[in-house]
């Protein structure tokens, strides 16, 4: 059951081990090409990342590779429901959600406030399709399915409703579900806090 979800859910904070291996580093990217023009070597990193990510197209890998996490320095975290993973970059270690000088609890309050965010994406309508160990499969009872889509179906409704003036359009509650989902969760939590 999601239970296990929680118990098995694994973290990268900050870095992956391996950036800090600067002999693995100059061996990964021995290929990439350095010269003096800047535009030439955007190029030849993203041609040399594509290069990468081909290698991998085909095959299910679990275990995230240490080299494509090589966005350490974005300030946003996010859930890889495939994983099971939460990630909080390095990029979100610093001022406006963390900081030495503050006391700890502010700290606490701050980066456990983000990483309750993003595990709700287990739970929403994407990740709640991933089990413990990151399959894509059905492990919800039918009565608890049925449960969760009536309840969802609401947010939907409700949604579908909403006009926006600025794009002149109502929003579309089926795309938003997850968003929706997970700001009401926040909410929820942090009510129970105050």
């Amino acid at each position: 059951m999601k239970s296990a979800q929680v118990k098995k859910a694994r973290s990268t904070i900050a870095y992956r081990d391996e950036i800090r291996n600067e002999e693995k580093l100059n061996d990964y990217y021995s290929q990439v090409e350095v010269g003096e023009v800047h535009f030439s070597n955007v190029k030849s990193a993203f041609a040399f990342k594509m290069k990468e990510r081909r290698k991998g197209l085909g095959t299910i890998r679990k275990e995230a590779k240490w080299s494509n996490m090589n966005n350490v320095l974005i300030a946003n975290a996010f859930y890889m429901p495939n994983r099971n993973t939460i990630v909080l970059p390095i990029g979100l270690l610093q001022e406006i959600f963390f900081s030495s000088g503050r006391p700890n609890y502010i700290n606490y309050g701050s980066l456990g406030s983000i990483l309750g965010h993003e595990f709700t994406h287990a739970f929403d309508n994407a990740g709640s399709l991933y089990d413990e160990d990151g399959n894509y499969r059905m492990w919800w009872t039918e009565q608890s399915w049925k449960s969760y889509k009536e309840k969802t179906q609401c947010f939907v409704d409700q949604y579908n409703e909403y006009y926006e003036p600025k794009v002149d359009s109502l929003l579309n509650g089926t795309i938003t579900l997850g968003k929706i989902l997970q700001i009401m969760e926040d909410f929820w939590q942090h009510l129970a806090c105050f």
